[in-house]
């Protein structure tokens, strides 16, 4: 489900975010007397980090068809090894919570295969290559699942960091070199011997880089075969970032944590609410109370409304998906509305029936713990906008929104990373929590 080409590789920003999640757990468990330690490992250690290798074991596993697509060599039975040793690892983690916890009095208690759950995943399908005494070398940039077609973006308002994988085609060393076309490209790695594979980040000294819209490449060699990787560069000299009073387009969208509001508008009794942790971040909002009667009409005088303040560089008119926490309605209905400045806002109605079948769109809603409403916004000139929502029905909450002004890419499945925001996200990560990847340590 999770892309691990496109936003800075998003599975391995998850990957990242549960290791971050298991180093705390570890640290917490150790700082316990040595009564609790059982309880603590039964009920908290070991849900962590066996969630923790069974994502793992399929991030690698992903990697390897990806690498095999994109004909890599050793590197590729690499990412085979690391899906299985992971596996080997949550098969290790079970048995002593089975067998070692508590004197194995929970022998049993714990199976993460059940039979009866056709879905359980097990152990996950590798493809290995056939060592051939072969060396080339490859080159697949962010947002390409091979090649490098799709240009990456960066934005002075964003500061974005960007990947390129270079990889070894076949089995014996290969030597390779880097090389921007303007010194304020900056790379993480100008070259060296590859064996198997490397991830090389590239950002932009926005101090030194000149104002205007760039189209620039930098340049992977080895002998007389080269790979150009083209950027675009986006670079207002800060002004977007000093002069932005909400989000900011950047890179071909607006992302939008819902919780991030500019203002909330309370109407007849019922209000937009936060609620904290819920949603794929930190918050979600939610219209209440749950008994407030719906709006149909005359949504400006009569809704509770979110506002948030957007400025548009683009003109046209866009997709804007709302990523709203699945929620039946037992009168029928689930609805939100949307619209631009004071255009005529559009209606979206949310899954409201479930019959069920694994198969249907309110299961896929579960699976998922989302569904996404789209409309579209027209926007007529740049500059600042406000984009509303308004409840029609209450008990409706929203996690986040995505204005897709041409760069967003098909393959990914989670929302962007939020947009730059002065006071909410004055400094975006930019693909610095990405996963460590190839060189992280094994646990």
């Amino acid at each position: 489900m999770f892309s691990v080409v496109h936003h800075g590789d998003e599975a391995g920003r998850r990957m990242a975010a549960y290791d971050r999640l298991l180093e705390r757990a570890v640290t917490l468990g150790a700082e316990l007397p040595e009564a609790y330690l059982d309880a603590y490992y039964e009920l908290v250690q070991y849900p962590v980090h066996g969630a923790y290798l069974m994502n793992l074991k399929y991030y690698w596993a992903d990697r390897n068809a990806l690498a095999v697509r994109q004909g890599r060599g050793a590197g590729a039975n690499v990412l085979a090894d690391l899906a299985e040793t992971a596996h080997t690892q949550e098969a290790a983690l079970t048995k002593r919570y089975n067998t070692e916890i508590a004197g194995g009095k929970w022998d049993g208690y714990v199976n993460p295969y059940p039979s009866q759950i056709p879905k359980a995943p097990g152990r996950p399908a590798v493809t290995r290559i056939p060592r051939q005494e072969t060396s080339g070398l490859g080159v697949a940039s962010e947002g390409n699942e091979i090649g490098t077609q799709r240009p990456l973006a960066f934005s002075a308002a964003t500061r974005d960091r960007r990947f390129v994988d270079v990889f070894n085609t076949g089995f014996l060393a290969v030597d390779w070199a880097a090389e921007a076309e303007h010194p304020w490209v900056q790379l993480s790695a100008a070259g060296g011997t590859l064996t198997e594979q490397t991830r090389v980040w590239v950002e932009i000294d926005w101090a030194r880089a000149p104002e205007g819209t760039h189209e620039v490449t930098v340049a992977f060699t080895s002998g007389a075969l080269r790979f150009e990787v083209p950027l675009k560069v986006v670079n207002d000299g800060g002004r977007a970032r000093r002069r932005a009073r909400g989000f900011v387009e950047a890179n071909g969208y607006v992302s939008i944590d819902a919780v991030h509001t500019e203002r909330r508008v309370a109407r007849g009794r019922a209000r937009w609410r936060t609620v904290r942790s819920l949603g794929r971040r930190t918050a979600a909002v939610e219209a209440v109370p749950s008994t407030a009667a719906p709006i149909t009409a005359d949504f400006a005088a009569r809704a509770p409304e979110l506002r948030y303040r957007v400025r548009f560089e683009s003109t046209g008119t866009f997709p804007v998906t709302v990523f709203r926490l699945p929620s039946l309605d037992e009168r029928g209905a689930r609805r939100l509305a949307i619209a631009l400045d004071d255009r005529p806002p559009t209606v979206l109605s949310g899954q409201a029936v479930a019959t069920g079948n694994r198969g249907d769109a309110w299961a896929r809603n579960v699976e998922e713990g989302v569904e996404k409403l789209t409309a579209t916004v027209t926007v007529t000139a740049p500059g600042e906008h406000v984009l509303r929502v308004f409840m029609v029905d209450p008990g409706i909450a929203v996690d986040q929104i995505v204005v897709d002004t041409g760069g967003l890419p098909a393959g990914a499945y989670l929302a962007p990373p939020e947009s730059y925001h002065p006071v909410f996200n004055p400094e975006p990560d930019a693909g610095t929590d990405a996963w460590p990847g190839l060189d992280a340590p094994s646990r």
